[in-house]
């Protein structure tokens, strides 16, 4: 069964431009273009594959991580290469399904305060011109928790939902945004075609 081995023991294993990330609360979690978790829009050079992209969480309580779990959601435009980079310290255990879904124990506790960076992507946009790609943080599959949404496993045991850290309104919570245009999506209905003449 696909889920963190530390979770399965101790509860049944149970972006650059300019746009700042200023409403990162404790607990949140976040894809951001740079470790500090502040910067979540990018302009990336097209055709590359050099560019990186980051989850970071906010706090944690002020307590040491010992796993976590989370899945990106990533536009099919904007593509990633390899594995991702585990980045606190320890042996990762990492038995997610995908590429880009982390179910995640540390062999060493990260520590928690402040913003720590949990993963690394390198990734590459080759359509230049494209506007409003995202990368979303979602809940893996299976989830510890319910409803389902991402967490984390504190070392004392703790077994914690993240927050997903709001960015504006433009868009979503948990969203980095690719070549982004700061303009809220349009609002559209669907109407049958009979509802439409009906009108005339």
């Amino acid at each position: 069964m696909k889920k963190l081995m530390t979770f399965a023991v101790l509860v049944s294993l149970v972006a650059f431009s300019s746009m700042a990330f200023a409403q990162a609360e404790p607990n949140d979690i976040a894809v951001t273009f740079d470790l500090a978790g502040t910067v979540t829009t990018a302009d990336p050079a097209p055709f590359t594959t050099t560019n990186l992209f980051y989850v970071v969480g906010f706090d944690h309580d002020n307590a040491e991580v010992s796993g976590f779990e989370f899945e990106l959601l990533v536009d099919p435009v904007i593509l990633t290469f390899g594995v991702p980079v585990i980045l606190p310290p320890g042996s990762p255990i990492n038995v997610g399904d995908g590429a880009n879904e982390l179910i995640v124990g540390l062999g060493n506790c990260a520590p928690g305060g402040g913003a720590t960076a949990l993963a690394q992507w390198t990734y590459g946009v080759f359509t230049p011109g494209a506007a409003d790609l995202t990368i979303c943080l979602i809940a893996s599959s299976p989830s510890s928790f319910n409803p389902a949404v991402p967490g984390y496993l504190r070392c004392d045991g703790g077994l914690v939902p993240y927050g997903l850290g709001a960015q504006s309104a433009t868009y979503g919570d948990g969203c980095a945004v690719v070549y982004a245009t700061g303009e809220a999506p349009v609002a559209t209905t669907m109407e049958s075609f009979g509802a439409v003449k009906g009108r005339f």
